[in-house]
């Protein structure tokens, strides 16, 4: 289960709240093997699709990259900041069980033979 680990891997909502203001997004570099670097970054923007009664005109975009990239748009920044923790966290366990995306598979950096290729 993913709940516990997700809130030690959140950043400070006071953080972010503060960058944003003065920077006009937060974004975060963790290294957390050698040259394996998780970034990630939250930052206002407009709704990115029709406009839907009900929907607000701005959200936070969400986006925690490391060999592939999870996004999302959150109406609030408390929601932003806990779905980088949730990204976070499934950056880790998803590498541990599954190796990276860019793999082959699991352990196996190049196809095999008739494996499907781009």
């Amino acid at each position: 289960m993913l709940r516990p680990d997700t809130a030690r891997e959140r950043p400070s909502l006071e953080e972010v709240r503060t960058k944003i203001r003065v920077d006009g997004l937060w974004i975060e570099h963790q290294e957390w093997r050698i040259s394996t670097v998780t970034t990630s970054r939250i930052e206002p923007v407009d709704r990115p699709w029709r406009d839907v009664q009900g929907t607000p005109p701005r959200y936070f975009k969400v986006t925690v990259e490391c060999d592939g990239r999870f996004e999302c748009f959150a109406p609030t920044l408390e929601r932003a900041v806990e779905f980088v923790g949730i990204y976070r966290v499934l950056v880790f366990h998803m590498w541990g069980e599954y190796g990276w995306a860019s793999w082959a598979a699991k352990g196996r950096l190049e196809p095999r033979g008739g494996e499907t290729t781009a």
